[in-house]
């Protein structure tokens, strides 16, 4: 069977393409501009096309479409002229996932993170857990080996809401994609109805945050140690015979009898969370198929590869750390700050806001974190195929100026940018950090010695 994907530069669609090569189906895809992913797809030998076009579809079976797709879409139609059926990626990965063990990630912030570090964890169980996530790891973002499937959930569009796992970790939730649920309460209400849905109580929901928070007090399950606890060093109660500690400046989980490490208290907490709710899921599914949980040492967690935008160290300039990193939230943007301030302590932050709706509801919120930046530089807001919202980061700009930001720029052009970088003086900084999950990271190949 023929199956072409558009969206196939984005991160749910190149990885289920991915997953229906491997389920022996024929393969193509195509978007508008080239990614990561789509080298990604081409290293695997998925033939991929930039531009969209009806010829893609000559011997297509099935189109399948990122949600970013509209059904007004020219190739849409003549597939639909053509009597092709057109499905949406979370449509195709609901039915690829009936029938199996489905151990769900979800949350506004961190998911991608523990998907992989579950994934793993379940490999040094020796369980042959596959993997479907919206981030890379060592170069790709699916791995097809057994059950159970580890599945990053995406709660953008709604596709998580068709997918009823066995075990599902909620990370977090707090008003995330406005342009979808509008409303913190409509938020709430459709996660509410999901978890009813579910018909089980195998659940594991980080607290902290206003919705994750309610869902939580209903449901209850297993969670982990919020941002305020990680930071008091306060032993939490995750649930029946499941404690964190930390002792000796290291956190520890005991869960059932059997004790795991979780990293040192100079991590950044949310490096703590990421792998808590990673081990309590994979101890979750270990109890499923009756067996004992095993121990966890502090070194494993140095040997598991890191994930691909994620603070991740992408070389140097002028003897300058580069870091990239995929924050588009303020809650996720200050969490960055946290940790650069103390691997770095001075640093300029490359910020470029991802997503109109997103920036129009949060630049409030925003100018409050960037302001306790040492240094920044702001792009225009990459609008991911949105219309020109209300508002734009020059706004942002002059608001930063307003309140008295010293070492503040504005690019209107990556290629700017990296001008503004090559031709200032940023010797006094330690490094250079990218800030966003649209293209701002190409500005590294832009850098002038």
């Amino acid at each position: 069977m023929h199956l072409h994907f558009m969206g196939a530069g984005g991160s749910g669609v190149s990885g289920l393409m991915l997953i229906a090569r491997s389920m022996g189906h024929l393969v193509s895809g195509c978007d508008q501009h080239r990614t990561g992913y789509f080298d990604m797809l081409e290293r695997q030998g998925i033939p991929v096309t930039i531009g969209h076009d009806q010829a893609h579809l000559a011997g297509v079976d099935l189109l399948v479409c990122s949600s970013a797709v509209p059904d007004g879409h020219m190739e849409v139609m003549a597939a639909r002229m053509k009597g092709i059926p057109v499905v949406r990626r979370g449509d195709l990965l609901a039915k690829i996932l009936e029938g199996r063990t489905v151990i769900g990630i979800a949350g506004a912030h961190g998911k991608t993170s523990t998907a992989w570090l579950t994934g793993r964890l379940l490999r040094r169980f020796v369980v042959p857990a596959s993997l479907y996530s919206g981030g890379k790891s060592q170069g790709t973002s699916s791995v097809v080996a057994g059950d159970p499937w580890v599945v990053e959930l995406d709660e953008s569009d709604g596709s998580i809401f068709n997918i009823r796992p066995q075990t599902l970790v909620i990370t977090n939730l707090e008003l995330e994609h406005a342009e979808y649920y509008g409303t913190e309460q409509e938020m709430l209400r459709r996660f509410r109805s999901h978890l009813a849905l579910i018909g089980h109580r195998r659940f594991v929901i980080g607290r902290g945050y206003p919705v994750s928070d309610r869902l939580f007090e209903e449901f209850g399950g297993l969670t982990f140690p919020t941002r305020a606890e990680i930071a008091a060093k306060r032993e939490v109660r995750g649930g029946r015979d499941c404690r964190f500690l930390c002792d000796g400046g290291n956190w520890t989980l005991d869960f059932h009898g059997v004790p795991s490490d979780l990293g040192t208290a100079r991590e950044p907490a949310y490096v703590i969370q990421n792998r808590a709710a990673a081990l309590l899921a994979a101890y979750s599914h270990l109890r499923d198929i009756g067996r004992r949980p095993e121990p966890v040492p502090l070194d494993f967690w140095d040997t598991v590869p890191p994930v691909e935008r994620r603070f991740e160290r992408k070389g140097s300039f002028r003897g300058l750390a580069l870091i990239d990193d995929y924050a588009h939230h303020p809650s996720e943007v200050q969490a960055l700050i946290d940790r650069a301030s103390v691997e770095f302590g001075r640093y300029l932050i490359v910020f470029q806001p991802h997503r109109h709706t997103r920036f129009d509801r949060f630049m409030g919120e925003f100018a409050k974190v960037l302001e306790a930046a040492p240094a920044l530089l702001i792009l225009p807001v990459y609008g991911a195929g949105e219309p020109r919202g209300a508002k734009g980061s020059r706004e942002l700009y002059d608001l930063l100026k307003q309140k008295g930001m010293r070492s503040i720029h504005y690019a209107d052009t990556l290629g700017e940018a990296a001008v503004t970088i090559s031709a200032h003086n940023f010797d006094w900084v330690r490094a250079i950090i990218t800030v966003g999950a649209g293209d701002v990271n190409d500005i590294f190949g832009m850098l002038e010695e």
